[in-house]
């Protein structure tokens, strides 16, 4: 259920991706990020969705920008189309901030500098470590809403857009 939700909470800018490098002709990144598709389809079971994504991403590696602009409108329907069909999965249940403990600020400082440290060293299991810790305490309303930012950069392995939320923290 979480790589399905994970799919579901990342198709819309992964969609958006595809589509600015295949509107801008730039044919190595649109190959790369068709490539990702294809690995995550296949994992969710979309199959058909998967199936087209590698034959555009062998177009794209052969430079055949026609076979690309015949077939990538299918592709993108048949994306969204998932990205619809997964939208009534249930969303997780927020724990309600109700009897946490306010968080000490020192904690909250080191917790940032150490968000600095792993989201530059690309460390996926460590942000995500940060976080569970950091969901222990109520933060200030302007921290909780950078948190929920920093998890959608985490799911969608956006590093750079991370390390830019964390960078003047």
């Amino acid at each position: 259920m979480s790589v399905l939700s994970i799919f579901h909470q990342t198709a819309g800018a992964k969609a958006d991706e595809i589509e600015r490098f295949y509107n801008e002709a730039d044919i190595s990144n649109y190959t790369i990020k068709v490539h990702a598709l294809k690995s995550s389809a296949r994992i969710i079971g979309a199959l058909e969705l998967s199936e087209a994504c590698a034959q555009l991403e062998n177009a794209g590696n052969k430079e055949d920008t026609a076979f690309i602009d015949e077939h990538t409108d299918r592709m993108m329907n048949m994306y969204l189309a998932f990205k619809e069909k997964l939208s009534g999965l249930k969303k997780e249940e927020e724990i309600p901030d109700e009897g946490k403990p306010p968080i000490p600020e020192a904690e909250l400082k080191d917790a940032y500098d150490a968000l600095k440290d792993v989201a530059a060293q690309m460390d996926y299991d460590s942000v995500e470590m940060i976080l569970e810790q950091l969901s222990e305490y109520k933060l200030p309303d302007e921290d909780a809403k950078l948190m929920k930012e920093i998890e959608k950069k985490l799911k969608a392995f956006d590093w750079e857009g991370m390390e830019e939320l964390v960078s003047d923290k």
